[in-house]
């Protein structure tokens, strides 16, 4: 029996057939032309356009084929299968195409359905094989497996791609966990893209308002343009259907097409922009729906709407009232055409920056280009390279803002560091990132390039000291440069005239031999891998035999690796409980201190070595016996004491005062503890072979500043001198 003979399209009506299990093919035949029962169905359509079921079957005014009778699957008929007790569902077109669903399929698997659209021609095959439509488009496969499907065009045909359980234009794998519908859309030669919606797809942005009871699907029953459009869901008495899209336009038309198929007057079709009610050709008169829109059988139109440059909101509704239900109810549109003002694309104007130390800020731009329609802003922030922020620039992080229709360039200020070091160029970054109202473009990362201005020079003169003769010799004392120039000094000389004499040292004191009862003017001068610093002010000073050895000065000595020895000055005034100098270098297994005379000392005399309780230091002292130096050695000391050095029967008379000095490994700025500032400098020096200006960064003595040093000297963090 049959339930409407849905000749109005309303894709409300079906036959249904009591059938033995079994295989069955479906065929309808035309409705003879001398039908005048009392049912409903008729020989006839609403329009010229409209399918009939009269022969020969018209669509689109072209006749339909085969004729007179329509299979399921044409040629290739669609076999299905009745099981006991299931129900089969036939979707079933005049033009031969469908699908078959229900539950009539072998237990443990489920139907998978293909359909073919859009007037071209080509097959959609499967794997595992059951599919082959054109042929065969319905088909079993077992739960849970994956079908993968691919098309094939023919003919000159163009596949433009999947819709249902797919999408995109590669092949389609779909899982039977569920019954399946995969639909295939091929273009005939030549035969324009579809325009809206693109790909059959709902557009980007369109949105079901919360004023609605359901939206509006993609649907390819009916179009004006390639073969997809938008129709509004099934929806039941005083509902709405609506779908909306809000944008930045440009000034300018709305257009786009319309059909309606619906109870006359009370089923209405609106169309609004930002909630007021636009013309679509036509009227709902109804009780609960009166005003603007179109009801009825209102066949497909263009409809052109104005609409100023800003921020809308567009609504398509189509609405019902209490009661009856007539032709399709539903409506449709396609051919949307949107004047959506563009936002453009932010990004750097360029990818690199080059400025100079002393520039003052680096200021570089971005622009939105390509479109300004409404605001839009992007967040930036600064990153170091092998620029350091705090150090070599200022970092920087914020928001970059645009307002509607503002396209000027913004730019970014980081204040850039002017130091006096000596460290080549440098780099940092900028980047651009989460943008709002815009799109990023593909230059979201700048490169700063910082190029140093700070070169390497001779080191400034040393400042004389004093000369203390000796026999045949003189011990001249100066105080270090106040600059290096940038590069480590080398060394020290001390030059006295008459005769040009020089002697050198890595640090004050230098000892210089010279001619016995002879006055001569003494100099300094300091070296580095650059050049030699001017000379420093003079002394004067006349060696004799008969000069008793007085002590001149105590220094620290400590062989770094390859880099060869370094020595620490100490401070010879101090009592074992005052503000003494501090080694800060490792003991390991031995230390020596070097005593430095103003004569030749042949005999070291006698070592006592105690430490700040009072506990006696093992300690030996030796001469060379051909030069003006005692050398003591310390076996060993624990870190973190104070130590007091007493030397006496040197040349076998003389006693120099007691020389007091502490170890603490880490205390490079000899404060007599370790903290964050001692952290800081090792760090800044790590990488750094070893020279006469960071030598006391090396705590391990390895000839070079690295990750051990830093770890040595944190270790201690806290440590306080007792």
């Amino acid at each position: 029996y049959s339930i409407v003979s849905d000749y109005r399209k309303q894709n409300t009506g079906f036959f249904r057939l009591l059938l033995p299990a079994g295989a069955y093919n479906l065929r309808a035949g035309t409705i003879l032309t001398n039908f005048i029962g009392g049912s409903s169905v008729g020989p006839y359509s609403d329009f010229s356009t409209d399918p009939s079921f009269q022969a020969p079957l018209y669509i689109g005014g072209n006749p339909m084929n085969p004729m007179p009778t329509v299979t399921l699957g044409n040629a290739t008929p669609t076999s299905f299968n009745i099981n006991a007790g299931c129900a089969a569902t036939l979707t079933f077109r005049i033009n031969g195409t469908g699908i078959v669903g229900g539950n009539c399929t072998a237990p443990g698997s489920f139907l998978l359905n293909v359909a073919t659209v859009g007037n071209g021609t080509g097959i959609v095959s499967s794997a595992p094989a059951g599919i082959n439509c054109g042929a065969t488009c319905s088909s079993s496969f077992a739960t849970g497996s994956n079908v993968t499907l691919t098309a094939s065009p023919t003919g000159g045909s163009v596949f433009f791609g999947w819709s249902g359980a797919c999408t995109g234009t590669g092949t389609c794998t779909v899982t039977m966990n569920s019954v399946q519908s995969v639909t295939a859309t091929f273009f005939p030669p030549g035969a324009d893209t579809e325009i809206f919606p693109p790909g059959c797809q709902l557009p980007a942005g369109w949105i079901v308002p919360g004023t609605a009871n359901s939206g509006w699907s993609v649907v390819s029953i009916d179009s004006t343009q390639g073969v997809c459009s938008l129709k509004s869901n099934t929806i039941s008495d005083n509902q709405k259907a609506q779908i909306q899209f809000t944008g930045t336009f440009n000034a300018g038309n709305i257009t786009f097409d319309r059909r309606v198929s619906s109870e006359f007057n009370f089923d209405c079709f609106r169309f609004l922009i930002d909630g007021v009610q636009q013309a679509v050709g036509g009227t709902c008169s109804g009780a609960n729906v009166g005003g603007i829109g179109a009801s009825g059988i209102v066949p497909w139109g263009a409809v052109s709407v104005p609409v100023a440059a800003g921020v809308h909101t567009l609504l398509w509704s189509y609405e019902k009232d209490i009661d009856t239900l007539d032709g399709e109810d539903a409506a449709f549109i396609d051919s949307v055409v949107l004047p959506v003002g563009n936002p453009g694309t932010l990004q750097f104007t360029a990818g690199t920056l080059a400025v100079s130390e002393a520039v003052g800020n680096a200021v570089v731009s971005v622009s939105r280009s390509g479109g300004s329609a409404g605001a839009a802003s992007v967040n930036f922030v600064t990153s170091g390279v092998t620029a350091t922020a705090g150090t070599d620039f200022t970092a920087q992080a914020g928001t970059l803002n645009w307002a509607n229709g503002d396209a000027a360039n913004k730019t970014i200020t980081v204040p850039i560091v002017n130091d006096t070091l000596i460290e080549g160029n440098e780099t940092f970054t900028i980047t651009i990132s989460s943008p709002t109202g815009a799109t990023l473009g593909a230059q979201s990362t700048l490169t700063v390039t910082i190029i140093d201005d700070d070169f390497a020079t001779a080191p400034t003169a040393p400042t004389i000291g004093t000369a203390t003769p000796g026999n045949a010799q003189a011990m001249i004392t100066f105080t270090a440069s106040a600059s290096d120039g940038g590069s480590p000094i080398t060394g020290y000389t001390a030059t006295c005239n008459p005769g040009t004499l020089t002697a050198t040292a890595l640090a004050s004191p230098v000892n210089i031999n010279l001619n016995n009862g002879t006055l001569y003017t003494c100099s300094v001068s300091a070296s580095n891998a650059i050049g030699t610093s001017p000379a420093s002010g003079t002394v004067t000073v006349t060696p004799s035999a008969a000069v008793v050895p007085t002590l001149i000065a105590v220094v620290s000595r400590k062989t770094h690796g390859a880099t060869g020895a370094f020595d620490v000055v100490i401070d010879t005034a101090p009592a074992i409980t005052g503000f003494i100098t501090v080694e800060p270098r490792t003991i390991g297994s031995g230390h020596t201190i070097l005593f430095q005379f103003n004569n030749t000392i042949t005999a070291a005399g006698a070592i006592t070595v105690v430490d700040g309780t009072g506990a006696s230091v093992g300690a030996s002292a030796f001469a060379p016996g051909n030069d003006a130096t005692v050398t003591v050695t310390i076996p060993s000391l624990a870190d973190n004491k104070r130590i007091t050095l007493t030397l006496t029967g040197v040349n076998g008379s003389v006693n120099p005062s007691p020389v007091s000095m502490g170890f603490l490994v880490g205390d490079v700025n000899n404060t007599r503890s370790v903290n964050s500032s001692d952290i800081s400098g090792v760090k800044a020096r790590s990488g750094q072979t070893t020279n006469s200006a960071n030598f006391k960064f090396d705590a391990n003595a390895s000839g070079a500043v690295n990750s051990s040093d830093i770890s040595a000297v944190k270790a201690r963090s806290g440590l306080t001198l007792p």
